[in-house]
């Protein structure tokens, strides 16, 4: 989903809402972690769409100029995909240990997320 709301932002097609967008997905994903969610594996996936295409198209929406959309579309693809990888292995390792700074860490995307939202 991210990788074709890249290239809809490459387009230059407006998506209202971009930055609230994601701001409301660090809010949520916030949330998540302060309070242990689990929800269904349905629901977090269509959560994860839908937040994909606004962290999609605004990728997408800061193609260089003169850059290879390809190109650019795999690196932050892949760059993306590291990241994920990297933060769930260190999330499930720190919640293991550690699930109280495991949740404060959560409740500071919130606040982050809240603050990008007043910004």
């Amino acid at each position: 989903m991210m990788l074709a709301a890249g290239w809809w932002g490459m387009s230059g097609a407006a998506l209202p809402g971009v930055e609230t967008g994601i701001a409301v997905s660090i809010v949520i994903l916030g949330l998540a972690i302060v309070f242990r969610a689990t929800p269904p594996l349905a629901a977090g996936a269509a959560a994860c769409a839908i937040f994909a295409i606004f962290h999609g198209h605004a990728h997408g929406a800061e193609l260089p100029q003169g850059a290879s959309g390809i190109g650019y579309a795999v690196g932050f693809v892949l760059a993306t995909a590291g990241l994920h990888a990297t933060g769930l292995g260190l999330a499930g390792r720190l919640a293991r240990f550690a699930p109280l700074v495991t949740r404060a860490i959560g409740g500071g995307l919130v606040v982050a997320g809240v603050a990008i939202l007043a910004g």
